[in-house]
């Protein structure tokens, strides 16, 4: 393979260590190792979350693509001009407005690892049924 990738790039630019990196992966180290080396790739699950946690595209991570294809998250929205005085974020054109809180919920979502965010979204669909049962 040893063909570049932009996962070493990733990783150190959230200051993670391998290790680190491999432990939110629930992946071994040696693995994370020889992705940034270009010896293997990252099975398909575990390269949909690495697209997830560092918001990039699949093909930037693996360094198909030089394009990052970064969307709106708490991360990279928070700081921006499009934060207004309310703390809210403007998406879409307009279209659709995200509150201070509903930044914190993702803000929180991304931090977790795979089996957390499971859980979490299992008790955000029940909490979902049950309102509508509620109405």
């Amino acid at each position: 393979m040893d063909k570049p990738n932009n996962i070493k790039i990733l990783r150190t630019q959230k200051n993670l260590s391998q290790g680190q990196l491999a432990e939110k992966l629930h992946v071994h180290q040696t693995a994370v190792s020889s992705w940034e080396t270009g010896n293997s790739y990252p099975d398909m699950q575990t390269a949909i979350e690495l697209s997830k946690y560092f918001n990039v595209s699949i093909d930037y991570l693996i360094g198909i693509s030089d394009g990052r294809a970064i969307g709106y998250s708490a991360h990279n929205v928070r700081d921006s001009n499009f934060v207004q005085g309310s703390g809210s974020v403007t998406v879409n054109g307009g279209e659709q407005t995200m509150s201070a809180e509903t930044l914190e919920l993702i803000r929180v979502f991304e931090e977790l690892d795979v089996k957390s965010r499971h859980k979490l979204m299992g008790l955000a669909f029940e909490l979902e049924e049950e309102s509508e049962r509620g109405k």
